[in-house]
Order: C-alpha cells, then sequence, then structure tokens
C-alpha cells in the first residue's frame, strides 16, 4: 500500500523522535521505501540527517535523504513539499502544538499540505 514514504524533517526544533518512530513502523509494516528531506541548506543538518536515515538502514529498511535549497518564507514550504511528493504514497511529518492565538496568526505546515496533496499525511504531534 504505502511503498514509498516521504518524510520531511527540520532537525532544528529537537522533536523528531515520534516521526522517526512512526516512520519506522509504517515502512517496516509495507517494506516501504523512505526518503527523509530537509528544506534548507545541506551544511546546517548534515549528520542528524545521516543519524535519522541510519535508524531506518539499521531495521532492514531502504532509506536516504535529500537537501532541497530552500530560502525562502514559511508560507513556501507545503508547497514545495507538495510538489516534491508527486512520486509518494505517504506523507508522514511531524506538528507542534500551538495556543490559539498563536494559530490564528500563523500557518500551519501539515494543514496547508493536506490541501494540496491527493496522497495521505500522517501528522505525528509533539510531545
Amino acid at each position: 500500500m504505502f511503498q514509498n514514504i516521504l518524510i520531511p524533517l527540520n532537525p532544528s526544533r529537537n522533536q523528531e523522535e515520534q516521526v522517526i518512530k512512526a516512520g519506522v513502523s509504517v515502512a517496516k509494516t509495507y517494506q516501504s521505501t523512505v526518503k527523509l528531506i530537509y528544506l534548507g541548506s545541506s551544511s546546517e543538518y548534515n549528520k542528524e540527517m545521516e543519524d535519522f536515515t541510519k535508524i531506518f538502514i539499521d531495521k532492514g529498511l531502504k532509506a536516504d535523504y535529500e537537501f532541497l535549497e530552500f530560502r525562502g518564507s514559511d508560507e513556501e514550504i507545503p508547497v514545495l513539499i507538495a510538489d516534491y511528493s508527486k512520486d509518494f504514497d505517504l506523507i508522514i511529518m511531524g506538528h507542534r502544538r500551538f495556543e490559539k492565538i498563536y494559530r490564528f496568526l500563523h500557518q500551519s505546515t501539515a494543514a496547508d499540505l493536506i490541501n494540496l496533496v491527493n496522497i495521505p499525511v500522517m501528522v505525528i504531534p509533539d510531545k
């Protein structure tokens, strides 16, 4: 069912553990291939992305990562992920919980992405 899974990550938030756990679980169930992506500079979180990828590989899964050069605004992120996701069956991503006033003033990458893609998006809330 889910042969190719896309997992956009942001290592700067230090909340990716739950997303990785969910990704491993789903990928093991379906023997999926996993692509981890980070929108930013390849020099920023290379070690972290290698470590995340190794978690999947150590579980016997096919996984790799890619940096998508990005220096735009947060509003552009869902569109970039949606464009990149064309060859994937599932997106697994994190979500931070915010107070109502913050949500009123700021966009939600997960909510915007759900409206842009035609594939399932699994949203994993932070702890």
